[in-house]
């Protein structure tokens, strides 16, 4: 114990004596570094390195940008500007060129409508909790009739009072690290010991995606010169790999958990907009594989159908008279993950994966799976089949046990997480999100595949109208139609290259969202700001958009700033799709945040309800009547908007 120690002592006095070199060696050359660049901006002004290093500043030569006198001395009184040459020196070299001005008041101009500007964005963004527990900055600062205290009371303090990491010290850290890897033999394991128990270092991995490596790898490298006058790209390098932990390469069965949880069961995650990652486990839902049991003993695999692999399949062979066959214990290891995965695979199969003879995968088989562990398969129970003649179910899109709430038979509440659990969704496991919340199991949950509560599409309706009109499975349920599961109907659109009427006569109808049929629009002024207005005839039915925005989840919790500024700025971009769901397009949205209330007259626009596509919800808004080019688009907001704001 006391030699590690002594030991440990030892290479963190190294460690800060080759971080305090890499140190001194960078801001040295860092001062060099803007001095030169600063050589080429003023290069009569230029400073020295040690100037640079102290803290001077650059200044820029006023004579070089006064206007020059005309022949009586005096200066121009008319506005205009000059264009003249200057040398390295900073005198004229040419006589300058006069330029007047024409000078343009303001009561020429109509003052632009107020309005807030949005990040555009073509499909909705779950936001974070964590976005709403400290504010970015203090709207309205030079206004005192907005309520400051209020608004920073919704929060927990100010994002930049947060810790920021140094990007100068994020190289000076690299660069001890591979000094003390490559230049000094510290292995991996060493480098993070000293940097866990410093608290200036980062952690070299905190996980393969996080910690000073992978933040290095994520930026351009600087091209820093050295002490010793090298440049850092000629440098040996890290390892690209280095620190980095990797399963055992001979067990398939770990390797294939670890490359599960980069696969997220959302279908359209991006990680930092995604509503697994932010607003549930993430990793709960990627279940690791749990090895199988085994069914088959020994003696029925001759049993089973099949021919000879070759020479030395184990179908040639007697079971009784069979010798001892050697193996590695690398392949001995990797065999033994194999039948985690599939105990009951064919020998000549697993010779192919495992590369080895037949005759040998059988006879190590044997010996890892004991025959006296071997149990048969559960009975699969046999359901009565229906008598001829008899006419199907009417198809139900309401659950038997709601009636009185008649909830579509659709996944309508879209903050809940995709079921992932053992066996089957039912009301026995309790368990699962799904069954709890009365709703479908959709394509991205965890279940088996042949969960009875799965969505299915609309295979069963639009077999003979593969266009998918009002009988359509996925159109009364309120869904867009799934290219993976609705085979039936066109979703796919296979047939994109053949001839217009037979596109027509397949075309699925009910994929308006993900193929982005939307009419096309204009934003310019209006008597209430802006306003959207019609670029092109438009029928009713219509889908004149999406409207796009962030997705907040029981939104009473992160609407009270939001709300402040709501009704300070008298703009309200919220539409509510559900009970506790809302989507908000203040700051984040697309054209269709700007139709306007239709009062005093009829609304020519309306929302057609929440509609899921590709498991996410989507707000769309359709034409009530036929509009006709450049006419207003106009929506009614609603008796509780105008309650709210008037």
């Amino acid at each position: 114990m006391e030699d590690y120690e002594e030991e440990f002592v030892r290479n963190l006095k190294a460690a800060q004596a080759v971080y305090c070199s890499v140190r001194d060696e960078f801001y040295a050359w860092k001062g060099r570094h803007i001095a030169e660049l600063s050589s080429r901006i003023f290069p009569s002004e230029a400073a020295t390195g040690s100037d640079v290093a102290a803290g001077a500043r650059f200044r820029i030569p006023t004579a070089a940008f006064d206007p020059p006198p005309n022949a009586s001395g005096q200066t121009e009184a008319e506005p205009c500007i000059y264009t003249w040459e200057y040398d390295a020196d900073g005198r004229i070299t040419a006589p300058g060129e006069r330029i007047p001005l024409v000078v343009l008041e303001p009561d020429q101009f109509i003052a632009h409508p107020p309005y807030q500007f949005c990040t555009p964005a073509s499909r909705n963004l779950t936001a974070r909790m964590i976005d709403n527990a400290q504010a970015p900055f203090v709207p309205y600062p030079e206004e005192s009739a907005f309520p400051h205290k209020r608004y920073l009371a919704s929060f927990d303090g100010f994002q930049w009072e947060n810790d920021q990491r140094d990007p100068d010290d994020e190289v000076i850290q690299y660069e001890t690290v591979r000094r003390l890897h490559v230049e000094r033999g510290f292995p991996a394991e060493t480098i993070d010991d000293i940097m866990r128990d410093h608290s200036s270092f980062r952690r070299l991995r905190l996980s393969n995606e996080s910690g000073l490596l992978w933040d290095v790898s994520q930026r351009d490298p600087l091209k820093v010169i050295w002490g010793d006058g090298r440049l850092a790209s000629s440098k040996p390098h890290l390892p690209p790999h280095f620190a980095q932990e990797f399963p055992t390469s001979n067990d398939i069965f770990i390797q294939i958990n670890s490359g599960l949880t980069k696969f997220c069961p959302n279908l359209n995650c991006i990680m930092h907009c995604c509503q697994i990652h932010i607003t549930h486990d993430w990793s709960l839902y990627t279940p690791a594989l749990t090895p199988k049991e085994p069914h088959l003993t020994s003696a029925e695999f001759f049993e089973q159908p099949g021919a000879t692999c070759g020479d030395n399949c184990f179908r040639l062979i007697d079971p009784d008279d069979m010798e001892d066959q050697d193996m590695s214990i690398d392949n001995l290891d990797f065999l033994q993950s194999a039948l985690k995965l599939d105990p009951d695979m064919l020998p000549c199969d697993l010779a192919v994966i495992c590369k080895l003879p037949c005759r040998h995968v059988f006879f190590h088989r044997r010996d890892l799976v004991d025959d006296r562990e071997v149990f048969p398969p559960a009975p699969v129970i046999e359901t009565k089949k229906k008598r001829k003649g008899k006419r199907p179910q009417r198809l139900s899109l309401y659950r038997k046990a709601d009636t009185k709430k008649r909830r579509p038979f659709s996944r309508q509440d879209f903050h809940l997480p995709p079921c992932s659990h053992p066996g089957p969704c039912s009301q026995v496991l309790m368990g699962c999100q799904c069954f709890k919340a009365n709703s479908l199991c959709e394509r991205n949950c965890r279940c088996p595949p042949t969960c009875p509560r799965r969505w299915t599409g609309c295979n069963s309706t639009c077999a003979r109208s593969p266009t998918c009109g009002r009988k359509c499975r996925c159109r009364m349920a309120g869904r867009e139609c799934d290219p993976e599961l609705c085979t039936a109907c066109d979703a796919r659109d296979t047939h994109v290259h053949f001839p217009d009427i037979i596109r027509r006569s397949t075309r699925c109808e009910n994929m308006e969202i993900q193929r982005s049929e939307f009419k096309c629009f204009h934003i310019k002024r209006s008597t209430w700001g802006l306003g959207a207005f019609a670029a092109e005839p438009i029928s009713t039915g219509d889908v004149i958009g999406e409207y796009v925005g962030e997705l907040l989840d029981g939104a009473d919790q992160i609407l009270g700033h939001r709300d402040t500024i709501q009704k300070y700025s008298g703009l309200n971009y919220c539409f509510g799709i559900t009970d506790r769901t809302t989507v908000d397009a203040q700051w984040l949205g697309n054209p269709t945040r700007f139709l306007n209330d239709s009062k005093p007259h009829r609304p020519n626009c309306g929302a057609d309800g929440v509609h899921t596509a590709n498991g996410e919800p989507r707000l769309i808004i359709r034409a009530l009547k036929p509009i006709k080019e450049g006419n207003e688009l106009t929506l009614d907001y609603g008796k509780v908007y105008w309650a709210a704001h008037v």
